[in-house]
């Protein structure tokens, strides 16, 4: 069976300046206590995946937006051990809108008039928009 456990670590500035590491955090299960999920601090996540130690800081500076991005990554190293695939939680998100996708596909997002001359996109020759007047009249009747 696969390890899916996360830890926690912070980076901690000693008296003399230098910064250290804090001893593995392990994930808290159950509500944080106020105190304890507003301490701020640079906070980082430590899991085993294939074999090699991983390491991420968090994008949050509390505890709290550490404790949430761990269990996301547990859920996601989870359902990863039992084979199913899903976006890592942590990684951006590599979707792109409708206008980009257009863009790079090359498609012409350009409204046309009905008296000029259809551009290359893919609906200009489609009647997909433009309604009959007989079936206009066909509604309209019954």
């Amino acid at each position: 069976m696969a390890n899916t456990t996360v830890s926690i670590r912070e980076r901690i500035k000693t008296a003399d300046g230098r910064w250290a590491w804090s001893q593995k955090i392990p994930t808290p299960t159950g509500k944080l206590k106020p105190a304890e999920a507003e301490r701020r601090g640079k906070f980082y996540l430590v899991w085993t995946e294939k074999g090699k130690k991983t390491e991420t800081n968090v994008k949050g500076k509390t505890f709290e937006a550490a404790v949430k991005a761990a269990r996301a990554k547990e859920r996601h190293l989870e359902d990863h051990a039992d084979g199913f695939s899903r976006p890592d939680p942590l990684q951006p998100n590599e979707r792109k809108t409708i206008t980009e996708n257009a863009i790079c596909n090359g498609w012409s997002l350009r409204r046309t008039r009905k008296h000029s001359k259809p551009t290359s996109n893919r609906c200009a020759n489609s009647k997909a928009g433009q309604l009959s007047p007989t079936w206009m009249r066909s509604i309209t009747t019954t």
